[in-house]
């Protein structure tokens, strides 16, 4: 393997976090209709998308606990060419069952590339910059969804379904090359003084000790929060938009529109992930935390009249900066709790987390919608970021913590609020006239 400086390492490691969700984002739009003409129902076709999501969790477990134990490198390079060789294995699919098992298979070994890319970058980074490194692989992640949602559409509409599966399989072994040619072992095998447990033998990731650490619960609990949101926008808003009264021009399709925001989310990250991550080192983990959850709490309670579509790109544009502090903040507030030996399993309870969030929210917020209402339904969906805003205020990171900054932070969020309140009637009236 060539030695590369340490800027060249962290560019090759962020260059395989691009490809962590290629085949998920890839596979999203087309897998459907793939589906469909293979002979399946409609619910069949949501039990081929989403039963990714149960292998998923367990290969997030498995791997990030293997990392600890066997090295970085080897669980991600597994994950990769399993997701190579069962993405392939679609285009020989004959009927939706034979789909169904592949899609356990591929959620299995997708449940590697997370954790450990993750735990790559949280390795290599220095205890006072571990912000900006969760900031860059927020970063590339998000440019991964980018691209491979844009190439997808490309891809089936020109040369047919088995050139995106090509291409994910190409993908991953391109992946698989970089980590054995240019990125080292970050977990060397070779345990150090500070990764033994009492009886000076080799220490373990222990699940249910990390589980009991409050600000790892809180890291669980956030992204959950966010994810859950997100699956409530996916779930309701192509509805909500249906149901808008004004500004035509927002509306020409609502799966247009609704992809169009949902990309204004996708720049937003690329954009703000790293600097929001590097605000994270230099004034803490709590205050963005507060911050960032309290916007999250206030946008669904805005919309309250389905003729203000200004709130609604309001809200999307809030979720998108929220989300870019979110990420970076509470990755780096979970990786200051775990040690070297335990970052692995500790990621990927963190994705399980994640999984949970759009696995459970989406089914849960569509059958409320169809109880209560779009517009109710969406402001049921404050009720997480709601509890995760109040319990943030109880947070004890173990980063420093800038006191000044949260009062200053407080006032701003109080002036912030007075002013949605303040504007949203005269909006109300200057837009129904």
């Amino acid at each position: 393997m060539m030695k590369l400086s340490r800027r060249y390492v962290i560019a090759a490691a962020a260059t395989v976090t691009v490809f962590y969700m290629f085949d998920t984002q890839m596979l999203a739009p087309v897998l459907p209709t793939y589906a469909r003409e293979l002979g399946a129902a409609p619910f069949l076709v949501g039990i081929i998308m989403g039963f990714t999501s149960i292998t998923n969790a367990a290969g997030n477990v498995v791997f990030g606990r293997m990392s600890d134990l066997k090295g970085r490198r080897l669980p991600l390079t597994i994950g990769f060419l399993g997701v190579a060789a069962s993405v392939l294995l679609y285009s020989l699919a004959t009927m939706p069952l034979y789909l169904v098992a592949m899609r356990l298979v591929h959620g299995f070994f997708s449940g590697a590339t997370g954790p450990c890319t993750a735990a790559i970058l949280a390795d290599l980074a220095p205890p006072q910059r571990r912000g900006a490194y969760m900031g860059i692989w927020g970063m590339s992640v998000s440019i991964g969804v980018t691209i491979s949602s844009a190439l997808a559409g490309f891809l089936s509409a020109a040369y047919g379904y088995f050139s995106v599966f090509l291409t994910i399989a190409i993908v991953c072994v391109l992946a698989s090359i970089i980590i054995w040619t240019l990125i080292p072992e970050t977990r060397p095998l070779k345990e150090s003084s500070t990764d033994k447990d009492a009886t000076g033998m080799p220490a373990k990731p222990n699940l249910t000790s990390i589980l009991k650490r409050k600000n790892v619960l809180f890291a669980c609990l956030g992204i959950l929060s966010l994810y859950w949101l997100l699956g409530t926008i996916v779930v309701t808003f192509s509805e909500y938009l249906k149901e808008l009264k004004t500004a035509e021009l927002l509306k020409p399709d609502p799966k247009i529109t609704l992809g169009i925001l949902l990309s204004v989310f996708g720049l937003a990250a690329v954009m703000l992930n790293y600097p929001f991550g590097r605000l994270a080192d230099a004034i803490g983990r709590k205050y963005p935390i507060i911050a960032a959850f309290f916007m999250l709490s206030a946008a669904p309670l805005l919309i309250s009249n389905p003729s203000i579509p200004l709130i609604v790109i309001a809200w999307i544009v809030t979720w998108s900066i929220s989300a870019s502090i979110i990420w970076p903040t509470l990755l780096a507030l979970l990786t200051d709790e775990l040690a070297p030996h335990e970052r692995g399993a500790g990621l990927g309870i963190f994705m399980v987390a994640l999984m949970v969030g759009t696995g459970v929210g989406m089914p849960v917020m569509g059958a409320i919608e169809g109880a209560i209402g779009t517009a109710a339904a969406i402001k049921t969906a404050a009720v997480f970021p709601i509890a995760t805003f109040i319990i943030s205020w109880f947070l004890r990171p173990k980063s420093i913590e800038r006191g000044k900054f949260g009062a200053r932070l407080m006032i701003i969020m109080a002036v912030f609020f007075a002013i949605l309140i303040a504007s949203s009637y005269p909006l109300i009236q200057f837009l129904q006239t």
